[in-house]
């Protein structure tokens, strides 16, 4: 009888010992998933709004919006983990604020880092190396909302009239039209008419786009070159022009050719 409870006893014993070991196997597994999955990627936001990040397999993907491999918002001041985006494999980034002011979209105007989707800084593109992106601002931009109109890929402009009301007013029909055209991917297309009032387009290229802010009010200027002269796109939004116009989101002002400032709509 002894000898059977002994072994009664050890066999108990020995269950004991494998259901504990099969629970220690079982919370090691997972801890090692949830930790080290290589497939899954961590995206972080060192920003105070949460950020939206769209991810695209092409740059040209990017410039028009097509394609979309991704769309993930990642918290405010928070990091998230996603398998949507797999580490190794080489993604355009799109990244931006709900009000657009908080964004990857702009020209440096040191001339250093070029908007192009970039993983570690800016707009180019990168590999997922080590399955992390982290997204910082070095301060509020509203050169997207501007001219892009937020979360679009390009904006058209028309000129409605210029800051000297009297320098306008002497213009030639044919000399008031102008039409301007901002792309996502930082083309221009500034076109105008000729004296038969044949319309002719000149293709230029976006070199800087810079934001400021003064006594509190942010204002934005791009910059680009025709015929070797600087045209500033300007825009101060909620401020008087001298001719009565108010400067806003779909009113802004292009300084071109004579140096003269015309006043810009949104189509």
């Amino acid at each position: 009888m002894k000898q059977n409870i002994s072994i009664i006893i050890t066999l108990l014993l020995c269950l004991a010992l494998s259901s504990g070991c099969s629970k220690s196997s079982s919370s090691s597994s997972t801890t090692v998933t949830t930790t080290t999955d290589n497939t899954q990627y961590i995206l972080q936001n060192n920003t105070n709004k949460p950020i939206t990040v769209d991810a695209y397999k092409y740059m040209s993907d990017v410039y028009t919006d097509a394609n979309m491999v991704a769309r993930i918002v990642v918290p405010a001041n928070n990091k998230i983990f996603t398998d949507k985006l797999k580490n190794g494999t080489i993604y355009y980034l799109d990244w931006y604020s709900a009000d657009y002011t908080y964004n990857n979209w702009y020209l440096n105007i040191n001339g250093m880092n070029s908007s192009l989707p970039e993983l570690n800084s800016l707009y180019q593109p990168g590999v997922l190396k080590n399955g992390s992106f982290v997204i910082n601002h070095y301060g509020s931009d509203i050169s997207r909302y501007i001219l892009l109109n937020g979360s679009g890929t390009s904006s058209k402009w028309h000129a409605v009239g210029m800051v000297d009301v009297a320098w306008w007013n002497g213009l030639k029909d044919y000399q008031k039209f102008v039409e301007l055209e901002v792309k996502k991917d930082f083309t221009v297309s500034l076109s105008m008419k000729d004296t038969t009032f044949n319309t002719y387009s000149i293709p230029a290229q976006l070199a800087v786009t810079s934001h400021y802010t003064t006594a509190g009010q942010e204002y934005m200027q791009a910059g680009f070159s025709v015929w070797g002269n600087t045209q500033i796109i300007y825009c101060k939004p909620d401020s008087v022009l001298g001719s009565g116009y108010i400067y806003s989101h779909d009113r802004i002002t292009l300084k071109i050719l004579n140096g003269n400032e015309y006043v810009m709509e949104r189509e």
